[in-house]
């Protein structure tokens, strides 16, 4: 019976009318919905268990119109609320097209990226895990003691940097962006492993370009010459993400960056001596 009586869109519009507004009276309602008075006694008479006439003959809704008025609000909350997949769609789009929009800053714009990494923190740390990822994949050797050893580099100079920072420049680092930051300037390793892995798969001979001269194969001049740029790429990056993400100095930011390199270049020396070192049993 309710729901026959509001199957209608007008009839709709007449109970959620007489809903909000209180009782109305027959012309009121003719002017209100712009109808002819056959239409409306039409739609009148069909509505006519969900409606009452007070003392001065006005329309207004009884308890079956209360009900039906109840179904009307329930069902357009329903279909008006978003559902989960388009909330998703609308969080995740926005995001990733930012995260590659930041990959592209990273390579050719890097002092904006790092200064905004600041600010957005979100699409930069896809960016900054996009390129954890990649360096961690290219690894020469790929091993799970590569990886480790990755890793832990990795977090040497996260943790380095942070107390550096607050121990000799009195500062306090966020760790999370510091993270971020610090995981956005490994982009150049992840070329730097790639450059190592065709450097081992060429097998370099010497170049005669005349008699009696004699240089290295041109091949491993051009692969050394980039591995010695992409260092310098590398902390570049590593001194801008220092700089934005600890609120350093110039000055202070190299010297942090220059100290790290120092013992993080002295630790794996050690390392490699250490793990050559032939193990004898008595």
């Amino acid at each position: 019976m309710v729901l026959s009586a509001i199957n209608h869109s007008l009839r709709r519009h007449i109970v959620q009318h007489l809903a909000e507004s209180g009782p109305q009276s027959y012309t009121a309602l003719l002017e209100k919905f712009k109808l002819q008075t056959g239409t409306l006694n039409h739609h009148l008479g069909v509505l006519k268990d969900l409606l009452e006439q007070d003392e001065q003959k006005r329309y207004t809704l009884n308890r079956n119109g209360r009900i039906a008025c109840q179904i009307l609000t329930y069902t357009r909350a329903s279909f008006t609320k978003p559902v989960l997949p388009v909330v998703k769609r609308r969080m995740i789009a926005p995001a990733l097209r930012h995260s590659v929009l930041g990959l592209y800053k990273l390579a050719f714009h890097p002092a904006k990226a790092f200064v905004e990494a600041q600010e957005r923190l979100g699409p930069y740390a896809i960016c900054g895990a996009i390129v954890v990822t990649l360096f961690l994949a290219s690894t020469p050797l790929l091993s799970a003691d590569a990886i480790v050893r990755s890793l832990t580099g990795l977090l040497y100079v996260l943790f380095f940097s942070f107390i550096f920072a607050r121990l000799v420049y009195r500062k306090n680092p966020r760790l999370s962006r510091l993270t971020v930051s610090i995981s956005m300037s490994y982009l150049p390793l992840v070329l730097l492993n790639l450059l190592t892995i065709l450097f081992a798969a060429i097998e370099f001979v010497a170049w005669t370009p005349a008699s009696l001269i004699i240089v290295e194969d041109p091949r491993y001049i051009a692969i050394t010459q980039i591995f010695a740029a992409t260092l310098i790429w590398r902390f570049i990056l590593l001194f801008l993400a220092v700089r934005e993400s600890s609120r350093l100095s110039n000055s202070q930011s190299f010297t942090t960056v220059f100290v790290s390199t120092l013992l993080e270049n002295a630790v794996a020396i050690a390392l490699d001596y250490i793990f050559a070192i032939p193990i004898t049993f008595l």
